[in-house]
């Protein structure tokens, strides 16, 4: 510091007063002075010399202070006065930017302002000073918010400030007081006690309308409670509890022995007669030195493990950046006066303030766009220590309410997230990241002991809280894994020890409580689940999109949609919000005025793509910029001539590109693309061809298993992490021991990898831990034995056991230690990414052959072809790439596809034609030209030249034709029964394969119409007798609230039907009643019964009822479940009807009369025009006695029938029916046994062809009958339901009654006598 500058400021200070003992007389200048000091204050400079010289100079102690209290009254000055306290007592690491200097100069300048604050902290010890500020503060609080004003709102401000840089100075370290002895801090905090500080910051806290303050003071009460204990400060009281005493007189004990160790040491250090230099020299037998001679030491050894070769070496002192992170300033225990006060401060606050607290703060948190993080700590600190408090002191969930849901643990995940990557980005900064991560990780660990009391809770609805909130965090991936990612990311140079200790506490803490949650949880637990896949590539989307878009339906007129979008623009004119849009681009070199029919494209563009808000804003910003000649109407248009004009728009042919559609698209595209309308940007398509499938990410629902999720935790960086915990076990606590011990059997014993715990440093800690005597580490020596003896049994198998003890092991590499190198991994993530030499080679050799012969198919396919390997396309692209045998994908297209001509030759028309005349009537017919054609054109190729040249009329003549196939002289239920076990084979094989192109790619078609072959499954309809059967069933297990639950869930789809809605409506459990009966067989075989749906594929979970339900027959089910509850079945008659029929078992009289009720199926009604009659069906000449014959009681559905003409099916039905004679008897009735005792059941199915003799007769009997055959029907309870509709004539149906799904054999069927009606029909 300058001379002159000294003297300035020694001059200035000098003009502020006097002190004469007992009150201090200010100067004529005080005033002036004091703002001269803050003009100083600001424009200091690096150095910070006025700052240390104020500190120095004690200004703050021997003049400021003074006049702060005795000078109260003057208020000018006061205000004046407190501004520059503030500034002297400002945070130091806030003067530095957040960031300790690491120059030498700038370190000890750092250090000294520290010790400057700190002789600050001690002179603001004082009752008085507090009792100024408590009196102004109180004085301010009393006025209304609207009589303050500016000023005053701004004293309240500073004096919170004031505090909290007074609370905010770190202890001193020299300090060193031990527990229950008063501190510096402690007695700042009893001198705002006293002088009612502490009861008007909680004023503030808990006053609605001191809102603006409630930030400051949530920092203000972490800084009050920061060296606090919530757990020993909830069970604090006037006396010492036994447990402290207890406590106490273990820790003064152990000091006790430790120094006595200490003094013993130095007495046998210093016991002897003689100097050690004086003893003598000895020889160590067997053991050579450095030469040849015998090895010399100074002192004779009882044993040779004393010999210490390192015992005068230096260590190599660390390099600062390859230190482990110091661990952050420890918790205390004040005296109990402090504790007291702040207990019940915190009883205060949580029960007045917490709540409104902590929701104001983080509304201010996630809608502050700044990137301070201080408030953010604050309020995760406070969140963690009144949660403990309140879990320690009277658990009541209602008092921490605001910070116990879903929402809270997404806001700690993400702010954990957000600290761990500014550890990565901002280095500079490394140990404030390290200690936020620190504090957010503590608050995601009491929020998880949090939920555990709440299970832990009397009231049931404390319960079912805590359990939603456990479904939600673990549903979720990222909320499951968070603590996964933190031990994965774990760095002992930038996290303290601590940090570790309390993670795998957490750690812990998590998976015991995913655990218990699975077993409870009885049926399976369904989770989110990240899988990555592969994009296609923009172009390919949009063709492939297209030429979907022209296989499927015309797109609708403009009229059309005209009509669609009117009621929604009428509503957006008269109540939307409509957006200020500018309707010229001014960056461009077009004039504005020319922009004209630019803006008219872009309305109509916005119209068609249902942008109606941004379409009529668009248009009133237009009739602004251009009024001239009305294009865009008058400037007192009414709604309705606007209206009108739009209209006008959206028919006029400007010659707009019609794209997708984007109203079906995703909101967040919807608002991309409108802003790329609205600013004309174009589509990089070019970029989009030239750049390869991106992957990404979709998230499907799949069943939890919590063994494969501990798999996750078989990590060598998790072993590592816990090695540094397991070096200080004699330090750490038993709870400590007990967790790291824990994690390390779940991957040695769990996850069956003891081999990644085969490392010499973890053995020389296991030496420690078995020579430990202390009783809490006898869970330790368990998991060290099992380790060594596992060890000594791979050592005898494996000799090279030994060498691997000096480096980390993966999962991979720990196998290979215990199994043997060659054997096969059980991961097959691993065997698939991994490649060995050998593989490699072939790999090589593979591609070399490839492009030397120049094969004309794919080189990946090929490859797949011809390799010994279970690979996948994408692994065999990424290790060519590796290999550097290609450079990218595009490098591995086929040459034949990259040397095809983009035009048709003459020879190639020809021979297109030539295969299409042969091969048109065929099921595949593109396939089979694509196989006959010389040179390979893609089949979309194919198909266009066909349209093209005239050959195809529609695309629908090109589409693959469903093959029909006969049941080779199988029984209905048999074939049924054998296609549905291949089905659910087939998909369980797919569901188990991996997803090699090789494997997938034919059962790719078969996935993707898995809904629509599931609609045209056999439908099971069951009579009222076999579902009474079921319900009594059901209800003689204790399922009669899961039936009032179907029961309610029909009546809600009753009264809320969506006619045009094709998705069935799903049975989502929510009670464990109706969770347990979806578990039960009997139960899911009664809803089958009833006509609901399992779930179609993987991706769903629930059973569904079917959108194409009757709503008589949902009535009559719930008529059903009503009887059935009340006791009234429907099995009497018909066992009454049994043994009616039992009584003319053997009459020959009674099949004529079978075969007669038969025919009245089909006559008993008035005939009614058809457009084709089915004539195909014949009785059998041969009548069949029939015993136990009985008329069906059930809900009849029609079954309309509709017989293709001959001339047009005749081509197709003589090569799709090589044999016409089988054909010819599963085209009759045929009367048929059933297995079961009690149920009747009917199976109605299409026959698939006839052959010629039978189409021929039927062609005559036409021509002869004019008259069309009537509708065939079943005699049911329902007769006066009305016919189907005349689009149902146009479809085939195909309908099973069954009452059992565990059918017989046909011959076991016909033994028992039992009667089936099979009516045939065609199935197309």
């Amino acid at each position: 510091m300058s001379d002159y500058l000294s003297t300035e400021l020694a001059a200035t200070c000098a003009a502020l007063g006097y002190y004469d003992g007992s009150k201090y007389h200010l100067d004529k200048h005080c005033l002036d002075v004091i703002k001269d000091l803050i003009k100083y204050l600001r424009r200091d400079d690096e150095s910070h010399v006025v700052r240390q010289f104020l500190g120095q100079t004690k200004l703050l102690q021997t003049d400021l202070i003074k006049i702060f209290v005795d000078h109260s009254d003057k208020l000018q000055l006061w205000d004046v006065l407190l501004r520059l306290i503030i500034n002297i007592t400002s945070p130091v690491l806030l003067i530095y930017n957040e960031q300790i200097p690491t120059d030498k100069m700038q370190r000890t300048i750092y250090q000294k302002l520290i010790s400057y604050t700190q002789e600050y902290k001690i002179a603001l010890t004082d009752d008085r000073i507090w009792a100024v500020l408590s009196n102004r503060l109180s004085e301010i609080l009393k006025l209304d918010n609207i009589d303050r004003g500016e000023e005053k709102e701004m004293i309240i401000e500073r004096i919170l400030i004031f505090i909290r840089n007074v609370l905010q100075i770190p202890p001193d370290e020299n300090e060193k007081r031990v527990d229950n002895d008063a501190t510096i801090h402690d007695e700042v905090l009893f001198a705002l006690n006293a002088s009612g500080v502490v009861d008007l910051l909680l004023f503030i806290a808990s006053n609605r309308s001191e809102q603006q303050y409630h930030l400051q003071v949530l920092e203000i009460i972490s800084l009050m409670l920061r060296d606090q204990n919530a757990n020993q400060l909830a069970k604090s009281g006037l006396q010492r509890s036994t447990a402290e005493k207890e406590k106490d007189e273990a820790t003064l004990l152990a000091a006790r022995l430790k120094e006595k160790e200490k003094k013993l040491e130095r007495v046998r250090k210093y016991a002897s007669a003689r100097h050690s230099h004086f003893g003598g020299t000895y020889v160590v037998q067997n053991m050579k030195a450095i030469g040849e001679n015998q090895l010399i030491c100074h002192k004779p050894y009882q044993k040779i493990e004393a010999l210490n070769f390192a015992q005068d070496k230096k260590k190599m002192s660390k390099p600062k950046n390859k230190r482990p992170m110091m661990d952050p300033r420890g918790e205390r225990t004040s005296t109990l006066s402090v504790r007291l006060f702040l207990k019940e401060f915190c009883v205060e606050f949580l029960n007045a303030a917490y709540n409104p607290v902590m929701k104001y703060a983080r509304s201010c948190i996630i809608g502050a766009t700044s990137t301070e993080q201080t408030e953010t700590i604050c309020y995760l600190w406070t969140l963690r220590f009144f949660m403990e408090f309140n879990r320690h002191y009277k658990f009541e969930v209602k008092y921490v309410s605001e910070t116990i849901s879903t929402e809270i643990f997404h806001l700690v995940q993400r702010q954990m997230e957000h600290y761990y990557e500014m550890i990565i980005t901002d280095k500079k900064k490394i140990p404030l990241w390290s200690c936020r991560l620190h504090v957010a990780l503590r608050a995601y660990q009491e929020l998880l002991y949090t939920l555990i009391a709440m299970d832990q809770s009397t009231d049931r609805g404390v319960r079912e809280s805590s359990k939603v909130i456990k479904s939600n965090v673990f549903y979720v991936p990222e909320y499951r894994e968070t603590i996964l990612s933190q031990l994965l990311n774990f760095d002992e140079l930038k996290m303290s020890r601590k940090y570790l200790i309390d993670l795998t506490t957490t750690a812990h803490v998590f998976l015991k409580m995913l655990s218990n949650y699975c077993e409870k949880n009885k049926r399976s637990v369904v989770v989110q689940q990240v899988k990555n896949r592969r994009q296609r590539n923009k172009k390919n989307k949009k063709k492939a999109e297209s030429e979907q878009k022209s296989e499927q339906s015309p797109p609708p007129s403009v009229e059309e949609r005209w009509d669609e979008i009117s009621p929604q623009l009428s509503i957006v004119m008269r109540e939307g919000t409509i957006p200020e849009v500018i309707p010229f681009d001014a960056t461009l070199d077009v004039p504005i005025d020319e922009q004209k029919v630019d803006a008219m494209k872009k309305i109509q563009k916005l119209l068609r793509q249902k942008f109606l808000e941004q379409a009529v804003g668009l248009l009133r910003a237009s009739r602004e910029v251009w009024p001239e000649n009305d294009c865009f109407g008058r400037a007192d248009i009414t709604q309705e001539e606007e209206f009108l004009a739009l209209r006008e728009i959206f028919f006029a042919d400007l010659g707009v590109i019609e794209e997708e559609n984007v109203a079906e698209s995703r909101g967040e595209q919807r608002e991309e693309n409108v802003e790329s309308l609205l600013n004309d940007e174009p589509d990089d398509e070019d970029d989009d061809e030239e750049r390869e499938a991106e992957p990404y990410s979709t998230v499907v629902e799949t069943d939890f298993k919590f063994s494969d999720f501990v798999h996750r935790f078989a990590n060598v960086k998790i072993v590592r992490a816990m090695l540094i915990l397991l070096q200080q076990f004699d330090k750490n606590t038993d709870e400590v021991n007990h967790y790291v011990n824990k994690m390390l059997h779940r991957i040695a014993w769990d996850c069956k990898m003891p081999g990644m715990m085969f490392q010499a440093s973890m053995f020389r800690v296991f030496q420690r831990i078995l020579e430990s005597k202390h009783r809490g580490h006898k869970e330790l020596q368990k998991f060290a034995v099992f380790i060594i003896r596992r060890f000594i049994e791979v050592a005898q198998k494996n000799r090279k056991a030994y060498m691997e003890l000096l480096f980390w092991k993966t999962t991979r590499d720990a196998t290979e230690v215990v199994e043997g190198y060659n054997a096969e991994t059980d991961n097959k993530k691993v065997s698939r990414n991994l490649w060995t030499e050998t593989q490699e080679d072939e790999l090589r050799t593979l591609f070399m052959e490839h492009q030397t012969n120049k094969y004309p198919q794919d080189v990946i396919d090929w490859i797949l072809e011809n390799i010994n390997q279970e690979r996948t396309r994408r692994g065999i692209i990424k290790k060519l790439k590796e290999m550097s045998l290609i450079i990218n994908s595009k490098a591995v297209r086929s040459e034949v596809q990259k040397r095809l001509p983009k035009e048709w030759s003459e020879e190639e028309i020809a021979q297109l034609t030539e295969l299409w005349e042969q091969l048109k009537n065929d099921d595949d017919p593109v396939d089979l030209i694509f196989n006959g054609l010389t040179i390979k054109r893609p089949k979309p190729k194919i198909k266009e030249k066909l349209l093209e040249l005239g050959l195809a009329t529609d695309r629908k003549d090109l589409r693959k034709k469903r093959s029909r196939k006969s049941n080779h002289g199988k029984s209905s239920w048999e074939t049924e029964s054998v296609s549905n076990s291949d089905e659910d084979k087939s998909s369980d094989e797919e569901a188990g394969k991996s997803s090699s192109n090789k494997n997938t790619a034919p059962n790719k078609p078969r996935n993707k119409g898995t809904k629509k072959n599931a609609k045209k499954q056999t439908t099971m309809v069951y009579t009222d007798v076999q579902l009474s059967g079921l319900l009594k069933d059901v209800i003689e297990r204790n399922m009669s609230e899961a039936l009032e639950w179907i029961k309610e869930s029909l009546l809600d789809v009753l009264d809320d039907r969506d006619e045009e809605s094709s998705e069935g409506i799903p049975l989502v459990p929510l009670t464990d009643y109706s969770s347990a009966a979806m578990d039960s067989p009997s139960f899911q075989k009664l809803i089958r019964a009833m006509g609901f749906t399992p779930p179609a594929d993987e991706q769903e979970s629930y059973w569904r009822i079917p959108s194409n339900m009757l709503s008589s027959m949902i009535q009559k089910r719930c008529n059903l479940i009503d009887a059935a509850l009340a006791g009234n079945f429907s099995v009497e008659k018909e066992s009454q009807k049994k043994n009616k029929s039992d009584d003319d078992e053997d009459s020959e009289s009674n099949d004529d009369d079978v075969l007669e009720n038969i025919k009245k199926y089909f006559s008993s009604r008035e005939p009614q025009l058809s457009t084709s009659c089915e004539p195909g069906i014949e009785i059998s000449d041969h009548p069949i006695p029939l015993k136990n014959f009985t008329v069906l009681s059930t809900s009849i559905e029609h079954v309309d029938t509709k017989m293709e003409e001959a001339n047009e099916e005749e081509n197709s039905k003589k090569v799709e029916n090589p044999e016409p004679e089988r054909r010819k008897s599963s085209g009759r009735i045929n009367l048929l046994v059933d297995s079961s005792d009690s149920e009747l059941e009917t199976e109605i199915k299409s026959v698939n062809a006839e052959d010629e003799e039978k189409r021929h007769r039927s062609d005559e009997f036409e021509e002869k009958n004019e008259t069309v055959k009537k509708r065939r029907l079943l005699d049911s309870d329902e007769e006066n339901e009305s016919l189907m509709s005349q689009n149902t004539e146009q479809k085939r149906i195909k309908m099973i009654i069954s009452d059992d799904e565990e059918e017989q054999s046909a011959p076991e069927q016909r033994k028992k006598q039992k009667s089936r009606i099979i009516i045939s029909d065609d199935e197309d």
